[in-house]
């Protein structure tokens, strides 16, 4: 996706480019670098970076950080699948945020939970969907709070709030149920505490509500399906994800990602 850059947008100190999510990589070399900064998480799969003489084994949840005209090299292993989200972006402010986990001209960051910025990637993406200056600045903004998680991650600095910690468990049980039916009596169960309560505290670490993000899981696994199993059909993969009605199923994917599974899958 490559927005149209306004002028107002140009003007702040970092600004998006373009965006990818879930986007199968194969071997990617470039011998004078890439005219833009970029950061890109792996989804699924593992693959080798290699930057500055040094070569990185990068796995599910890592992310890959680098400057603008430094070669590299990344590629996917053993001949899988190999899937990123990635952003490209510019600005005379980048280093001076980014520079304090930066070395030679790139970063590898491990340890990363993948809710923190799998919604990030999301959130740029639709941002970049409107071609607004106002949708672009909210991009910026989106992209500024990815540099503060980065740091933090590289630095040792993150610290999960207790609300985080006590919804994991939450979290672990849609994973694991995600092809069956689950209701909000089961999730609030699993820690003990009221429907109204667990809801407050989804919105105030999530954003949104327990449902919601139920939802944006079986998505997400839905897309993932899509692009790494091309045999199986999209009724089989709509069951997975917790979805009976294969028709149902088409209808909430398109609403989510603007596109109905069948041309994903094409």
């Amino acid at each position: 996706m490559i927005p149209v850059i306004k002028r107002q947008t140009e003007v702040m100190p970092f600004f998006v480019t373009r965006v990818g999510i879930f986007y199968k990589v194969e071997e990617i070399t470039r011998l004078n670098g890439f005219e833009e900064f970029q950061i890109m998480q792996v989804v699924s799969g593992e693959g080798v970076f290699e930057c500055a003489g040094k070569t990185y084994s990068i796995k599910v949840n890592d992310v890959v950080l680098f400057y603008p005209d430094i070669p590299h090299k990344y590629y996917p292993i053993d001949g899988q699948d190999w899937i990123l989200n990635w952003v490209c972006f510019n600005g005379n402010g980048c280093e001076n945020v980014l520079n304090e986990i930066v070395n030679d001209g790139h970063a590898v960051i491990k340890k990363i939970k993948s809710s923190k910025l799998y919604l990030d990637f999301e959130s740029l993406a639709d941002a970049l969907k409107i071609d607004s200056v106002y949708a672009h600045l909210q991009a910026s903004g989106i992209l500024y709070n990815m540099f503060i998680k980065l740091v933090a991650y590289a630095c040792d600095l993150y610290e999960d709030n207790n609300l985080s910690i006590q919804l994991q468990p939450v979290i672990d049980y849609m994973w694991a149920n995600l092809p069956n039916d689950i209701i909000i009596e089961e999730l609030s169960a699993v820690i003990g505490v009221s429907v109204s309560y667990l809801c407050r505290m989804f919105k105030s670490v999530y954003g949104t509500s327990p449902i919601k993000h139920l939802i944006m899981l079986r998505m997400l696994t839905a897309k993932n399906l899509l692009l790494m199993n091309s045999q199986r059909t999209i009724s089989e993969i709509s069951i997975e994800c917790g979805y009976k009605d294969t028709s149902y199923f088409c209808a909430e994917f398109k609403k989510y990602f603007n596109m109905t599974p069948g041309s994903l899958k094409k």
